[in-house]
């Protein structure tokens, strides 16, 4: 019944912040603009940048709550560790010796995890 998955919407409360991190930062593609939104890319997964909520989500520790996050795959966990740090993102869940993954936060306060690939 269901065969794929679409494009990910990511609801965020400023649309300038949150395309500046996905894109600047992490190297999204901007893919296209629609009605105040934005299209994203990486790899082959569709992104949509939704300027519409009012607010933003309370932060509770990663893996204490339900929640909705995805993973972006990285060759070297601890380069791409640094190179967030440099770039001040939030960390949720910081990169430690011998784990293979950490958590970053979005402007918004989504999770988002990167795994050593």
């Amino acid at each position: 019944m269901f065969n794929q998955i679409g494009e990910i919407n990511v609801i965020c409360t400023n649309l300038e912040q949150s395309l500046i991190f996905y894109r600047d930062v992490l190297g999204f593609n901007v893919m296209g603009e629609e009605e105040g939104a934005v299209h994203l890319s990486c790899g082959n997964h569709a992104f949509l940048l939704l300027p519409i909520a009012k607010t933003r989500r309370e932060l509770k520790p990663y893996e204490t709550v339900t929640e909705f996050s995805f993973d972006l795959l990285v060759n070297d966990l601890k380069s791409a560790s640094d190179y967030l740090k440099s770039k001040n993102v939030s960390f949720d869940k910081m990169y430690k010796e011998g784990e293979s993954y950490a958590v970053i936060r979005d402007p918004d306060g989504l999770a988002i995890e990167i795994v050593q690939s």
